[in-house]
C-alpha cells in the first residue's frame, strides 16, 4: 500500500498540508462517477499505443472523482498517474481501475472501496476520511 500517496490524496480532498492555500475540493466539482477531463493534454504511448494524458489541472467547473483530481495533480503526475480523457493511466497500464491499484499499490477490493463504491463516497471529505481509516487500518 502506498500510504504516502493516499494520505496526499486525503490531504487534496480536504484541502490540508499542502493544499491548505488551495481549500477542499468542492463538492460540486466532484463525482464519484466521473474520472475527469483535464484542461491540457499530451499523447503518450501505453502499451505500443498512444493515448492522450492531461497535464493540467481541470478547467473551472470539470467535476472528477478522487482518483481523477489525484491525476490532475502535479504531485501525482510527477510519480506517473495521470487523469485522461475521463480515464486513469499509469506507467504502461491504460485500464483505469488497474492503473489506480498499481499506482497505490492496492489489492482490487481497497481500490474498490475508495475509488469505486460510490454510494458510500458522495462528497470529497467522505472519501478522505474512508482513504485515512483504510491507511489506519492496514498499519
Amino acid at each position: 500500500m502506498n500510504k504516502v500517496a493516499l494520505l496526499r490524496l486525503a490531504d487534496k480532498l480536504e484541502g490540508i498540508g499542502p493544499y491548505a492555500k488551495i481549500g477542499p475540493i468542492p463538492r460540486k466539482r466532484f463525482n464519484m462517477r466521473h474520472w475527469g477531463v483535464p484542461e491540457q493534454f499530451v499523447k503518450v504511448t501505453i502499451d505500443g499505443r498512444t493515448v492522450e494524458v492531461g497535464v493540467s489541472d481541470f478547467p473551472c467547473g470539470t467535476a472528477a472523482c478522487a482518483a481523477g483530481w489525484a491525476g490532475s495533480d502535479k504531485w501525482f503526475r510527477k510519480r506517473g498517474l495521470y487523469t485522461g480523457e475521463n480515464r486513469m493511466t499509469y506507467k504502461n497500464i491504460a485500464d483505469s481501475l488497474e492503473a489506480v491499484e498499481k499506482f497505490f499499490d492496492l489489492p482490487n477490493e481497497l481500490a474498490n472501496q475508495i475509488f469505486i463504491e460510490r454510494e458510500k463516497n458522495k462528497t470529497p471529505l467522505q472519501v478522505a476520511r474512508n482513504i485515512r481509516k483504510i491507511v489506519a487500518n492496514t498499519e
